[in-house]
């Protein structure tokens, strides 16, 4: 009769513990599904408000200029993490910071980030003329065009 007794209290602390277990994990799996869709929607506000323009390019005597206008509402920090994509002959070839030059103009309000309404001004030298240019953001955005 103890024996039994006993067993059924170790069964019970047994289930009870188990129960336990499940419900934490249970938890602990829901906070981190909604810190990842609140960490997802803020990713995907700041595609929504990022957006730019190349405004002007040129080439000449081996170098490239663009001028690129910030016409979104994001700010890009992220400068060095800009990549432009170019055309050259039959060959597509991806270049990264420092391989180019940048300046921002005006840079009064938040140095070295890209605001709204300012403007990018990107250099690179390079022969022979370029075909096509893609400008692409941190966050996934681009503009492009044809020289």
């Amino acid at each position: 009769m103890v024996s039994s007794l006993i067993t059924s209290a170790i069964g019970l602390i047994m289930i009870l513990i188990a129960g336990y277990v499940v419900v934490t994990g249970i938890i602990v799996s829901s906070e981190t599904v909604m810190a990842a869709q609140k960490e997802m929607n803020t990713i995907q506000s700041g595609i929504l408000m990022t957006n730019i323009d190349i405004s002007s390019s040129t080439w000449m005597n081996g170098t490239m200029t663009l001028t690129i206008n910030n016409t979104g509402n994001m700010v890009i920090s992220d400068m060095s993490d800009i990549d432009l994509y170019i055309l050259e002959g039959t060959s597509m070839n991806r270049y990264t910071y420092p391989g180019y030059s940048r300046t921002l103009s005006p840079d009064t309000i938040n140095p070295e980030f890209w605001d709204p309404d300012e403007t990018l001004t990107l250099s690179i030298s390079i022969t022979p003329e370029p075909i096509w240019v893609q400008v692409t953001t941190p966050n996934g955005i681009s503009a492009s065009g044809y020289l």
